[in-house]
């Protein structure tokens, strides 16, 4: 197995890497930490972080100009795209044994590391997020909720939305409704719980304007009846705001807004916090490490053993905490920091028995056309108010279908 940081010897490099290990952006110590790392592998391999919204079009350019980033932190959905592209060295079957194999890890996180119907592992599960919904205790309680069935069927959720107005409270529900991947990921639950699907199996026709998956959308966007119209399009960071101070009764978000919340309030108020999952299973997203396939042969080894170091339970326990984000090993999960709290127990849940987005080569196209579509729908909705919500998700989806299906039949 991989050591503990605190073992690894430091050698010199075998060759002059100017080349990077690229990650998203996150905290100091986040960074700090993996420096570290890196410093006693003894590989002159830059540290290159990014805001999350640059890091596809960073790993991308790596593939195509062969570039840059020898390593990269991917988001799971662009795996194929990226095997499509010829752009990942795939992980031999003893490496993904010294990781603990298939076993050690939680479905969603392993199956995402390959395409469908080839069992070449692509990738080393590194991280994993979820959507769960975030909600004021007392403000339910002064509502006459009971947080137990407050969120567990869509009519259940409207009807808490509902008392909460009745009760005063101006903005029951915020979320983001900017252009971004958190409004779909969010709304996949409501599709998902209606048996709905966003794209064919074979990935060649648009599927989310079907019956099933339509009705789950427009459900979804029916929540914004709750939404604080006044406030116009929020970004997540506005969204996590406006209930971190407690501005709304509601939200959706994954395991950073805890963190988010730290900020705003005293921890007696943060125990004042529930979470729950949403009525339809979890979307379940989260990251890998990835080599590029135009590593140098000479190096491969080298930076494999590092990405095996850098995926390995020990590290896993050190580094993942620091993230804001959950681990993907079913022994760290099993650990009291995580089955034990009250917080991060529900989103443990909502790990293990979430979906992920579909596995399909031009994914990453669906997805950028579908995050236009929910935030022009978003705008609409705001602009003319709610008895229009049907007709318009129903126009604006069939319309992005029709464009799509020529696209993916190609």
């Amino acid at each position: 197995m991989v050591a503990s940081l605190q073992s690894v010897v430091h050698t010199a490099p075998t060759e002059s890497v100017m080349a990077s290990l690229t990650m998203p952006l996150r905290w100091p110590e986040t960074s700090a930490y993996l420096e570290r790392v890196i410093s006693r592998f003894g590989l002159n391999l830059q540290l290159q972080t990014v805001e999350w919204g640059e890091l596809w079009p960073t790993v991308s350019q790596s593939a195509f100009t062969k570039k840059g980033a020898v390593v990269a932190e991917i988001g799971s959905t662009w795996l194929q795209s990226l095997v499509g592209m010829h752009a990942l060295k795939p992980i031999n079957k003893e490496d993904a044994l010294t990781l603990g194999g298939e076993a050690a890890y939680v479905k969603a996180a392993w199956d995402s590391c390959h395409v469908r119907g080839n069992a070449t592992l692509w990738s080393i599960p590194w991280s994993a997020d979820v959507r769960v919904i975030y909600f004021w205790r007392d403000m339910l309680e002064a509502a006459g909720v009971n947080p137990q069935f407050a969120f567990d069927t869509h009519p259940h959720m409207m009807n808490t939305l509902e008392q909460l107005r009745e009760a005063g409270y101006e903005t029951p529900w915020v979320v983001e409704t900017s252009r971004n991947n958190n409004p779909l990921e969010n709304a996949a639950s409501w599709l998902w719980k209606n048996g709905g699907c966003f794209v064919s199996q074979d990935g060649r026709r648009a599927a989310f304007t079907a019956e099933p998956a339509l009705n789950g959308l427009m459900e979804y966007f029916s929540l914004l009846r709750y939404y604080p119209a006044e406030a116009g399009i929020l970004n997540e960071g506005q969204a996590n705001t406006w209930f971190a101070e407690r501005k709304a009764a509601v939200t959706m978000s994954g395991p950073w807004l805890l963190n988010h919340l730290s900020k705003y309030q005293s921890q007696d108020m943060l125990d004042v916090v529930g979470i729950a999952l949403p009525p339809g299973p979890s979307f379940v997203g989260g990251t890998h490490l990835a080599v590029m396939a135009h590593i140098s042969p000479k190096v491969e080894r080298q930076v494999m053993e590092l990405c095996l170091f850098l995926g390995s339970e020990n590290t896993q326990r050190e580094l993942i905490p620091l993230m804001n984000v959950l681990p993907v090993r079913k022994s760290i999960l099993r650990d009291p920091f995580y089955a034990q709290n009250p917080h991060l127990s529900v989103m443990v849940q909502a790990l293990k028995h979430g979906k992920l987005m579909p596995n399909v080569p031009r994914w990453t196209i669906i997805e950028d056309r579908l995050m236009d579509a929910f935030a022009v729908i978003s705008q609409d909705i705001l602009q003319q108010g709610s008895s229009q919500i049907s007709q318009t998700v129903d126009k604006r989806l069939k319309t992005v279908a029709a464009r799509l299906n020529m696209v993916l039949s190609q």
